[in-house]
């Protein structure tokens, strides 16, 4: 096991503050070498209190600073509608990554996204898709008379055959679907070896015998370093042998580390195992900072607030927020502030709770 290649990747889904990136970047760049594979499970267009203004755009440095290779379209992308973000995706630096969703007037996968990739690291063939549920249609403006949606199940089955037909010896899934979703799809017979999700604002590292699972939290508080080595079923019994007891009453082998964001523990891949290390690295709250980021950050949040710095509401009568009026009925204020909100988010209905 000491001579074979380990591989190492780094996952990180749903962010929409800047500010937050200023102490995620160095910690990540830590992390990261030449042969990192880097992957993004979608969400950062929006929302946030600058993308109201800069639609998302204000993300394009954070990209060239975490360039990450594949990233899977989140249903947050698709905020200001397909059109916009086909013509902005070019500005981030990365590759977008979508298989089940395609537009029915050129049978295209929607936003110009690629259905799978090959990723070579050191001559290790990686395959990479990317899922969607029907949840991310529901949670998403997309106006479904124009799409094509294929079940997650079965193209994920149909892709990640092919894709170990081709020699992909580790298939990737990249997924911005709920953890419901995403277990289905965990426990279902196909050849996907890793699933990385996007969507649920949580960290989680699940696993069966065959298959990882794991949600890397949001809004830069967090991301995943995952190492996998692959090996002979042979190293993988002599390794678990090594295992007290307990540890070898199934062929999944989680061990040794009490820390909750180490994670240790054998894939079964059928042909070879997979040898896998997984790790949260939280973003400290006083750590080293990106001062190239930050500086960027407070330029841009300085200029964004003298352009909205001014009152978007004038009241002349009563506001009206006594517990019985705002609870039981109609609201002066509760009217003219979701006309404001409507103003600033164009949307048919307002609801406020």
């Amino acid at each position: 096991m000491k001579d074979n290649q380990w591989i190492t990747i780094l996952h990180y889904n749903d962010v929409y503050d800047i500010e937050k990136s200023v102490r995620f970047i160095p910690v990540y760049q830590k992390e990261n070498s030449e042969d990192t594979l880097r992957i993004f499970s979608g969400d950062f267009l929006n929302p946030s209190m600058m993308s109201t203004e800069m639609k998302g755009l204000q993300f394009e440095k954070i990209f060239d600073k975490l360039r990450p290779h594949y990233t899977m379209i989140g249903n947050h992308e698709l905020d200001f509608g397909e059109e916009y973000f086909c013509k902005v995706a070019s500005k981030f630096n990365t590759k977008w990554v979508a298989s089940n969703l395609r537009r029915k007037s050129d049978g295209e996968i929607f936003c110009n996204a690629k259905p799978y990739y090959i990723h070579d690291v050191n001559g290790v063939k990686i395959g990479v898709i990317g899922l969607l549920d029907t949840y991310f249609i529901e949670a998403s403006i997309l106006n479904m008379d124009h799409y094509d949606y294929e079940d997650y199940m079965t193209v994920g089955r149909e892709l990640s055959k092919m894709l170990k037909g081709m020699g992909c010896q580790l298939v990737i899934a990249v997924t911005h679907m709920k953890t419901l979703s995403d277990e289905l799809l965990m426990n279902d017979e196909n050849n996907i070896d890793v699933i990385l999700g996007g969507h649920d604002h949580i960290y989680i590292v699940m696993h069966n015998r065959r298959k990882l699972l794991i949600k890397s939290g949001d809004n830069f508080n967090s991301f995943s370093r995952i190492d996998i080595c692959i090996g002979s079923p042979e190293e993988a019994l002599m390794y678990m042998n090594e295992l007290p007891v307990e540890d070898q009453k199934t062929a999944l082998a989680r061990f040794r580390n009490k820390d909750t964001n180490l994670h240790d523990f054998i894939l079964d891949g059928g042909q070879h195992s997979l040898f896998c290390k997984v790790q949260r690295v939280l973003t400290p709250s006083d750590g080293e900072e990106d001062i190239e980021i930050k500086n960027y950050y407070e330029r841009t949040w300085r200029d964004f607030e003298q352009r909205n710095n001014y009152p978007a509401l004038f009241m002349t009568s009563e506001l009206q927020l006594e517990d019985r009026v705002i609870r039981c009925g109609p609201s002066k204020f509760i009217d003219n502030l979701a006309l404001v909100i409507n103003q600033y988010v164009p949307t048919d209905i307002v609801l406020l709770h």
